[in-house]
């Protein structure tokens, strides 16, 4: 259960009130970039997810429940920030590696960054053809981060149902891919 100071912390922030922000920030920014380092390795890229995962809070404050600890948002959305750079590392790779086995070799970083927009754009494509009811329930899983009770309770279905939806859009996902790289 959320304490009452951390209900009325929530509620100013979701007002747009920069003290409540800063406050968050002040308590958060340190142990976000421990968490961050731990998982990326990398001092400039774990900086780097910090900065995108306060941008986010303050973006999305609105959204945030009132019944949500604050501190799992928050190191949701830092999971989701590492996750989307190893996607776009696991399918930078795979194509590269598709490329090497074709005998094509990349020459610059400019084609790695036109190979990534591809499958990225690919992907949405690929995303959008998914079933509605489906497809939001993947959007608010993989791109907001809700957990699946939080996407039951959201959308008034159960956990179950989100958990088969989700499976389904990985197994539609996986086989679009397998097919895009068989062409």
């Amino acid at each position: 259960m959320l304490s009452t100071e951390t209900k009325k912390l929530v509620k100013k922030l979701r007002k747009g009130n920069v003290s409540a922000f800063d406050y968050i920030f002040e308590n958060y920014n340190q142990k976000v970039f421990n968490f961050c380092l731990k998982l990326l390795n990398k001092q400039e890229d774990a900086e780097e997810v910090t900065q995108e995962v306060f941008i986010a809070l303050w973006e999305n404050r609105e959204k945030i429940e009132l019944n949500t600890s604050l501190s799992s948002y928050i190191y949701r959305i830092a999971r989701n920030k590492i996750y989307n750079i190893y996607r776009k590392s696991f399918y930078i790779q795979a194509h590269l590696k598709y490329l090497n086995i074709s005998g094509k070799k990349l020459e610059s970083c400019t084609e790695d960054e036109i190979l990534y927009n591809e499958l990225n754009r690919f992907l949405n494509v690929t995303i959008d053809e998914l079933p509605p009811k489906r497809k939001e329930v993947f959007e608010l899983s993989r791109f907001e981060g809700l957990t699946y009770k939080e996407i039951a309770k959201r959308m008034k279905i159960s956990e179950n149902t989100v958990d088969v939806q989700i499976r389904k859009a990985l197994g539609f996902l996986r086989n679009a891919f397998k097919n895009y790289y068989l062409i």
